[in-house]
């Protein structure tokens, strides 16, 4: 057929039987007997900007201790722990030897008013490593316990064994740009993904040494992406300077926090970016969709009222031989036509996987939604019990 517009071509095949009238009724155009699905996405209203919490971030911290067993558990913090601070210090800030010579580990943080959750037991050099505590801020801090001679109770707190692992992994580039951010004084810090903790230590030259520790579960559980980030800090320093400790501690969790906030809004501008990015698509996708389906009717009605009008002149015989090529090519048109509708059915067919991803991501977001009401409706302006926190370290 020739490859001028079809529908020019196929009013030269017209003319060229002009002589064969057929009446009105035989010659009206059919219509297809096809309709087009439509695909009319519901409009989308993803966010556009995020606005950074002006507010100062707090970081309200506490814990439930409960029985101590050594064994392989979990590393979520108990349900509930103890808090016991002394209205006013019973040893002397500066008198270091009294403390460490007559109280134990427990009783000389509890005297500096730091809160143990739970101890970290090395596994390979079967001592206690580090006893995880909230200071008088209410942040976390990894104690690191030089001394392995530490006199230490263990009954009401939680244990956590972790083994050193072999090899060096590298930081991710979340890790990499809090360790820059951290100030000279601090000794350390140690992040923990769910799984392992990665423990970078300030040695003499002022660079950081990386050591990582694998969790011993009973089962095993998937690494976090981003992981927490908690300040390390030695027992001895503590003990002979709390007062700059604590401060160093409060300053540094500050860039901490803050860095953390601007990467929870990178992204989430990530995931908006891409929900934005989807929506386009999508609506493109329907354009051409809509308007591609529409042109095969228009094609398929067209050549159908030719092909009806040969198809009179078969039947009375009438057909010549040029309109019988002509009708032959008709016919492969519109059989072409057909197998396109078919394919569009076929393409939204093979797009239905997307339907069960899309609900999947839209229920996960609105149960995030729902945890992130309630915990303001319980935080924002409130006092908060002890016993109603939960935490992982």
């Amino acid at each position: 057929m020739p490859d001028n517009d079809l529908k020019e071509a196929l009013e030269t095949m017209k003319n060229q039987t002009s002589d064969n009238h057929l009446s009105e009724e035989e010659t009206s155009p059919i219509s297809s007997p096809l309709k087009i699905p439509t695909l009319t996405p519901s409009r989308l209203s993803p966010l556009r900007k995020i606005e950074t919490i002006e507010t100062e971030s707090k970081s309200l911290y506490s814990e439930n201790i409960t029985p101590l067993e050594i064994k392989k558990i979990n590393p979520h913090t108990p349900t509930s722990i103890k808090v016991e601070s002394p209205r006013s210090p019973r040893v002397e800030i500066n008198d270091i030897d009294e403390l460490v010579e007559n109280y134990s580990l427990y009783e000389q943080l509890k005297e500096l008013r730091y809160t143990i959750i739970s101890y970290l037991v090395n596994e390979t050099e079967n001592c206690v490593q580090f006893a995880v505590c909230f200071d008088p801020n209410g942040q976390i801090v990894f104690v690191h316990l030089n001394d392995k001679n530490n006199k230490i109770t263990i009954e009401d707190s939680k244990i956590t064994t972790i083994r050193e692992k072999e090899g060096q992994k590298d930081l991710t580039s979340f890790q990499e740009n809090i360790k820059d951010r951290i100030s000279s004084e601090l000794k350390g810090v140690i992040f923990y993904d769910g799984l392992n903790y990665t423990l970078l230590v300030r040695n003499n030259k002022g660079f950081f040494d990386s050591f990582q520790y694998e969790i011993i579960f009973e089962e095993e559980e998937k690494a976090e992406v981003l992981s927490q980030s908690f300040i390390t800090i030695d027992l001895e320093e503590l003990l002979h300077q709390p007062r700059e400790v604590l401060f160093a501690t409060k300053k540094n969790y500050q860039i901490i926090q803050q860095y953390q906030l601007i990467t929870n809004k990178k992204t989430l501008g990530n995931i908006i970016e891409s929900v934005n990015h989807l929506y386009n698509n999508l609506e493109e996708f329907n354009r051409n969709y809509k308007r591609y389906s529409q042109h095969i009717i228009e094609d398929w009605t067209l050549l159908g009222s030719f092909s009806r009008e040969y198809y009179t002149k078969y039947i009375k015989g009438v057909l010549k031989e040029d309109e019988n090529k002509n009708y032959e090519n008709i016919s492969i048109n519109m059989f072409a036509r057909f197998q396109a509708f078919n394919q569009q059915i076929k393409t939204i067919n093979d797009m239905s996987n997307i339907v069960s991803s899309v609900h999947e991501i839209s229920n996960f977001l609105e149960e995030k939604n729902k945890q992130i009401v309630e915990k303001d409706k319980k935080y924002s302006g409130k006092i908060i019990e002890l016993s109603e926190l939960k935490f992982w370290v």
